[in-house]
This record gives structure tokens, C-alpha cells and sequence, in this order.
């Protein structure tokens, strides 16, 4: 697997080059940009990085001007923690600066997990600098609290996933809280040659799931009217064999995005976007299509 990514990451490298943008904060960002029309702007999750979308590339290029960026804390980004309370609210500060920089807004925001919890915010946050959102699974974990089973899910995954990665991380020792981390949220057995393959190619982008599981605000509230409001269009997505955790608070986001689109993807989990990258591209260019998210 180690092997077949990095052929993967070559390939991408070889067609677009990798840009860097500097803030005069300090903060340093890079990214590719390719295809022409509306712009399209990819947000992976918390072990990911500008290379997660691959898969996703030639078919968005083709439609669109299409950037795909690291985070904050994401390879081959070298930023370093500056408050204890990074969140997405931060990353969607980030992805705003970007938005201006780049000058790319109004903007479709796509994005993965946390990377999808960034866009959420930034949405709120300037509503202007957003044309649509798809949102793959935002891990807004708070939701699960609002029933018995939301929170006997959260507390599991609190015990026996966060709680100890947290500990882990604070002593140092980063693979144990990346396995512990990656095992918790792809619902991977802690012993499987699956979860055992999947780490060492996360592994560069260590710091970002380390910064977050020491946050004192991993999972920042939005507020249910706020998410309410938001005028543009929104597709919701979840993986068909995602962890419950990942049900649960889909659940509860789909009840509140009430003008949202919401649709499952076949034969994938939590990473739906490379586990089943045909489905989750026909799904996620076919919406925006038919809302007029076009060149």
C-alpha cells in the first residue's frame, strides 16, 4: 500500500506543481491548481493532506478550476502550534485567508471529515465566500449527545479511542495515537493488517491529528440556527459501512441541514472518497450540475 500511494503522489507531483502560499503571519500553505471554470476547493481530513484527493483530480479538473490544499498542520506544510484551542474554527480562518488569496470566491467547498467541519464554519463565518458545500461525514461529535444511543456511542469512542490517543500523544509517543486515532474514526479492529498498512503513510502528517486530539476545543459547537441559515446548496454524505459513531452524528447534522441533500455512498466507509472515488465523484459532479455549479 506504502508503495502504491507514493506512485499515486508521483503522479499527481508530475502533472500539477506544487504552489506555496505565505502569510505574513508566518503561516505557510501548500497546494496544487489545475482545470479552468468555477472554482472548486478540496479540504481533506485530519490525517490527510493535499495528495488525499488524487482520486478525485482528473474527473473535478476537467469541470473546473479545482485547488486541493494541505491544512494547517499537514505535510509538506511545517507550521507549528501557536494556541492550545486549535479547532475548526481556526482551519476555517485558514481556508478564508486562502479563499482571498487565491481569489477564488465564491468557492464549492469540498470536504472530507474535519477538512468538511473547516468548510462548515468558514460557510457560517463569510456566507459570501461559499457557492456550495459538500460536506463527507464533518465529525461534529457533539450531535451524538442528543440521544441515549449518540451518547453511549461518544462515550465509547471518548474511552476507548480519544481519551487514550490523548494520553498518548502527551507522552510523546505520536504512532500510538495515530493507530489508536485512525483505528477509532475508520472504525478499524486495533489488531488488523488493514489498520497495520494504513499508519505508516499517515504517519507525515502526525502533527495535524496530535494538535487536534491536545485541543481544548476539538470539536467547537455551531449553533443549530446558524447552520439553519445557510442559503447555499448542500450535499451531505456518508459512507454505507462508516462507523456508527459517523451515523449518528450524520443523522442528527441531516435533520438540522434541513435544505440539505443527503445521500449514502455505496461499498465505502469514513475515506469515501477514495474508498469508492467512482461513486463519490458521479455523486458529488452530478449535484453540482444540477444546481447550476458549473463553468
Amino acid at each position: 500500500m506504502r508503495a502504491a500511494l507514493a506512485a499515486v503522489n508521483e503522479a499527481a507531483l508530475a502533472r500539477e506543481p506544487i504552489s506555496q502560499c505565505r502569510f505574513t503571519d508566518g503561516r505557510v500553505f501548500h497546494f496544487v491548481e489545475g482545470g479552468d471554470g468555477s472554482p472548486v476547493v478540496f479540504a481533506h481530513g485530519v490525517m490527510g493532506d493535499l495528495w488525499t484527493w488524487t482520486p478525485q483530480w482528473d474527473a473535478f479538473r476537467a469541470l473546473y478550476r479545482t485547488i486541493s490544499y494541505s491544512r494547517r498542520f499537514s505535510a509538506p506544510n511545517h507550521n507549528l502550534p501557536v494556541a492550545s484551542d486549535h479547532s475548526a474554527l481556526t482551519e476555517a480562518a485558514d481556508l478564508l485567508d486562502l479563499l482571498a488569496h487565491w481569489r477564488a470566491e465564491p468557492a464549492i467547498l469540498v470536504g472530507a471529515s474535519y477538512g468538511g467541519y473547516a468548510s462548515l464554519a468558514a460557510a457560517l463565518a463569510r456566507p459570501t465566500s461559499v457557492r456550495a458545500l459538500v460536506l463527507a461525514e464533518p465529525p461534529l461529535l457533539y450531535l451524538a449527545e442528543r440521544t441515549p444511543a449518540g451518547r453511549h456511542l461518544r462515550a465509547q469512542f471518548d474511552q476507548t479511542v480519544r481519551i487514550p490517543a490523548r494520553l498518548a500523544f502527551a507522552r510523546g509517543d505520536d504512532r500510538l495515537g495515530l493507530e489508536l486515532m485512525l483505528g477509532g474514526i475508520a472504525g478499524l479492529a486495533s489488531n488488523s493488517a488493514s489498520l497495520a498498512d494504513a499508519v505508516e503513510p499517515r504517519m507525515r502528517n502526525v502533527a495535524s491529528i496530535r494538535n487536534l486530539t491536545l485541543s481544548s476545543n476539538e470539536f467547537p459547537v455551531l449553533a443549530d440556527d446558524e447552520l439553519r441559515s445557510i442559503e447555499c446548496p448542500v450535499l451531505l454524505l456518508r459512507g454505507e459501512a462508516t462507523a456508527a459513531i459517523h451515523r449518528v452524528v450524520y443523522d442528527e447534522l441531516s435533520d438540522i441541514l434541513v435544505h440539505a441533500e443527503c445521500q449514502v455512498v455505496p461499498g465505502a466507509g469514513h475515506g469515501m472518497a477514495r474508498d469508492n472515488p467512482t461513486a463519490f465523484n458521479h455523486i458529488v459532479l452530478d449535484f453540482l450540475q444540477r444546481h447550476g455549479a458549473t463553468r
